[in-house]
């Protein structure tokens, strides 16, 4: 795939190119969020009752919030306020869940964000943790700043293809925190009687946590090589288990380096289609009451108003056996945000992770014994908040529930 020159500067996420855009926000304080201590209204327009601004919500000032935000970030854009510590912490402080551009079309509030990210990278204004994670994935190619090698280990055993025309990218956190979700992938998709290929060490990290600490091009140098690397491969297909790095090629990579020359599927979207083809036999499992998390990246303005991947879970949990599926208040586009953040708010502040973690996990126990959810980032930050917080919901990765359902 040849890459045009100047691609990267048409997606790219300016500041100059959205300034016109903050300009638009008449005050009416709807992507506070709907009812709380926060509004003088409880019926927020196109809002549930209760949702709140997650940032607004654990900070507790405006400065944390979408309006104040783009007032922010029109006064840079105008010269008439100067980038700082303080705007470091507030912009970094956001984890993008995108349920304010769902509600404030009009306004581009992610962009907004992810905008004077890039700025404030520029003046070297990036917290300490973000910039250690970036260093790692600039020369380690992956989160952990683990040798590359060791991104194989889980599949050591799968003897896996390098060429085929459907590829398997597992990402950073199923190689190395997530390995069962990986090796569930695969042995689904092997019973379904596919025959997936896999990258190795060739697979480099997506790039998200670049995208959204303000390093673009950080993220489209690891954009490059995982789409060369795919070409070699001959793959027709890419298929991901990780809703943060299908996000990325799904949304980015094209801003980033040109059209795909493949497909670009989550596991969510063919599972039904395996589980319906009767490739699959299902095992007499224990009876057990479950309810759903929907990722922030399936979704709101991750992924497109048109392409929302939140039916395809549920058509998945109701084809199993002995499974009783029950809802959240708060679901699809208005999912909590379990506060990970593309790992910028994660890294740079825990605890603001862990209060959205255990919160959402309060939620899922009112109604369900086992919190499933198809992103591997999500499964990690919900799974330790309910061990912390002893809420006492089960947390799994939705692809290793239904492996376990399935007969060997």
């Amino acid at each position: 795939m040849a890459f045009e020159e100047g691609v990267m500067e048409m997606g790219l996420v300016r500041l100059e190119d959205i300034k016109d855009r903050t300009h638009r926000c008449a005050g009416c304080s709807q992507c506070f969020g709907g009812g709380g201590p926060y509004l003088p209204f409880a019926d927020g327009y196109q809002t549930v009752s209760k949702w709140k601004c997650p940032t607004l919500e654990y900070y507790k000032t405006f400065s944390n919030q979408a309006r104040s935000k783009a007032y922010f970030a029109r006064e840079v854009a105008h010269k008439k306020l100067e980038l700082n510590q303080e705007l470091q912490k507030i912009y970094f402080s956001c984890p993008d869940c995108g349920v304010c551009d769902h509600i404030c079309p009009p306004i581009p509030h992610m962009d907004i964000s992810r905008a004077m990210k890039v700025e404030l990278n520029k003046q070297g204004l990036i917290p300490p943790k973000s910039m250690a994670l970036n260093k790692k994935m600039r020369n380690k190619k992956n989160l952990f700043g683990s040798p590359n090698v060791n991104r194989s280990k889980w599949a050591q055993d799968s003897d896996l293809p390098r060429q085929g025309e459907l590829l398997y990218f597992a990402g950073c956190y199923a190689s190395w925190r997530q390995p069962k979700t990986a090796k569930a992938m695969i042995h689904l998709l092997r019973k379904g009687g596919l025959n997936p290929s896999y990258l190795a060490e060739e697979e480099w990290c997506c790039g998200l946590h670049a995208g959204f600490s303000g390093d673009f091009e950080l993220e489209r140098d690891l954009a490059i090589h995982n789409v060369e690397a795919m070409e070699r491969s001959g793959a027709k297909t890419v298929i991901f288990s990780c809703a943060n790095c299908y996000r990325t090629f799904y949304s980015d990579y094209p801003l980033l380096v040109g059209e795909l020359p493949f497909k670009v599927v989550h596991a969510v979207e063919i599972l039904p289609d395996l589980l319906e083809s009767g490739k699959l036999k299902f095992n007499s499992g224990k009876r057990v009451g479950v309810t759903l998390h929907d990722p922030c990246h399936f979704g709101k303005e991750h992924i497109g108003r048109r392409h929302e991947l939140y039916d395809e879970s549920r058509q998945t949990v109701k084809k199993l056996p002995a499974v009783d599926f029950t809802e959240m208040e708060y679901i699809r586009r208005w999912s909590a945000c379990c506060g990970g953040g593309n790992s910028v708010t994660s890294s740079n502040d825990p605890d603001f992770t862990d209060f959205h973690s255990a919160k959402r996990c309060k939620e899922a126990k009112e109604v369900a014994d086992v919190l499933l959810t198809p992103c591997v980032r999500c499964v990690e930050n919900l799974s330790l908040a309910s061990r912390k917080h002893k809420v006492g919901v089960e947390v799994r990765s939705l692809l290793e529930f239904v492996m376990e359902r399935v007969e060997p």
